[in-house]
């Protein structure tokens, strides 16, 4: 039928041509006949998710390109506005993905969501964070069958999302989450119990969602008061739903070492910054005692730049981590947030960066740099480019949040 012949015409044009990539792309556009472009980004996706059967890693000058072409908006009713059919795979991979163009003027909560045929959730992305022309890595996934797409909780508005390139690895090909270093981090449980950073820790906070276990960092602001990302309370899905309610996350207190007794408190509602990837859960009121007699962290009003930090965070959702001195560098503008260069992964976010001469939070963890191969990361650093996290000022957080203030 036509559907069969366009899609192994696509498959066959974009995975097996010996054409170069851009005459590849070239071919794809010239030749394409489908009549509608959502029906060609579906097929987009489709290619993509299909990938999974590749078995070994492409190298950096291999990466298969796609024409650069958007999705398109379509109502899927509740919060889906885009997705791809179900495709299989024969074991586990991880998906990297490159997009030419990301647009989103109102800086709305937009994701993209992979899901298995249970409907479970196995990993999502805020397209805020995304940035044009560095990749996005998921998570292992474990199934052999998963379907890509766009949420959110109301209709996106000028919201732009180009898809240029992708491959699939065996291996994590996360190793530069971090920068070049033999010890990113190391354990609280390990420094002196006397130090002003074991205090502080005392209010860290590791984030979980009941249905997925993915997780991030916060920390006490109040006495009943937790300070993350907004994409970190998007782990909640009642909380993606509603815009409110978040008692499908765990708020795990003292996770100071493997061996430490786990204490958690609930959250019972959230709310988010407009326009900036902050959010404040608050703890239900059964537990608000566990906060008792913890630190309320301060967020600093202004500061200088250079300065001294340091990250306190559990990075992975590992135990409670510390990094070695790092340095907040500058405001970029054209992100609004700060640069820097501590040490990061992927459940950092949400981690409050202190200043080490004050003690007081000087911006949140909001963005780690691109995650890429060691190949791809020597070869951009060759050509000069320099590659930083970014975290959103204690002061911004201050603007939002008029209650948070002295």
């Amino acid at each position: 039928d036509w559907y069969s012949r366009e899609r192994k015409w696509i498959l066959t044009t974009l995975k097996t041509s010996h054409l170069a990539p851009c005459q590849r792309s070239a071919t794809f556009l010239r030749k394409a006949s489908m009549p509608k472009l959502f029906v060609l980004t579906v097929f987009l996706f489709l290619i993509v998710l299909e990938s999974f059967a590749q078995t070994t890693e492409p190298h950096l000058e291999e990466m298969i390109k796609l024409p650069k072409l958007p999705f398109q908006i379509k109502d899927y009713g509740g919060t889906m506005w885009w997705q791809s059919d179900f495709v299989s795979n024969d074991s586990a991979r991880y998906l990297r993905l490159r997009f030419a163009e990301v647009k989103n003027p109102n800086s709305e909560a937009i994701n993209i969501v992979i899901r298995d045929k249970q409907g479970i959730e196995l990993a999502r992305v805020d397209t805020r964070i995304l940035v044009p022309d560095q990749p996005w890595i998921s998570p292992l996934l474990m199934t052999n069958s998963v379907r890509a797409s766009i949420e959110s909780s109301k209709r996106p508005k000028g919201f732009s999302l180009v898809l240029s390139s992708y491959f699939f690895s065996k291996s994590d090909p996360r190793q530069l989450s971090v920068p070049n270093t033999p010890d990113p981090w190391k354990s609280i449980s390990t420094i002196s119990q006397n130090s002003a950073e074991i205090k502080w820790a005392q209010s860290v906070v590791n984030i979980i969602s009941t249905d997925t276990n993915q997780s991030c960092t916060g920390f006490i602001v109040g006495s009943d008061l937790i300070v993350t990302n907004e994409h970190c309370a998007e782990l909640s899905e009642r909380f993606r739903k509603n815009r409110k309610s978040c008692n499908d996350l765990q708020i795990q207190l003292d996770f100071n070492a493997e061996s430490s007794t786990r204490v958690y408190a609930g959250c019972a509602e959230a709310v988010s910054g407009k326009g900036i990837d902050v959010a404040v859960l608050k703890v239900r009121a059964a537990d608000r005692d566990k906060l008792k007699n913890r630190p309320i962290l301060k967020l600093a009003t202004a500061m200088k730049h250079p300065l001294e930090v340091e990250v306190i965070h559990h990075p992975a959702g590992l135990s409670k981590m510390i990094s070695p001195p790092c340095k907040l560098l500058d405001f970029d503008a054209g992100k609004k947030l700060l640069r820097h260069d501590c040490n990061t992964i992927p459940g950092s976010s949400g981690s409050p960066i202190f200043d080490m001469a004050t003690g007081v939070v000087a911006a949140l963890q909001v963005q780690g740099y691109p995650n890429m191969s060691k190949p791809e990361y020597d070869l951009r650093s060759a050509r000069g480019e320099k590659f930083y996290n970014f975290a959103v000022p204690a002061a911004q957080i201050r603007k939002l949040f008029t209650d948070l203030t002295d």
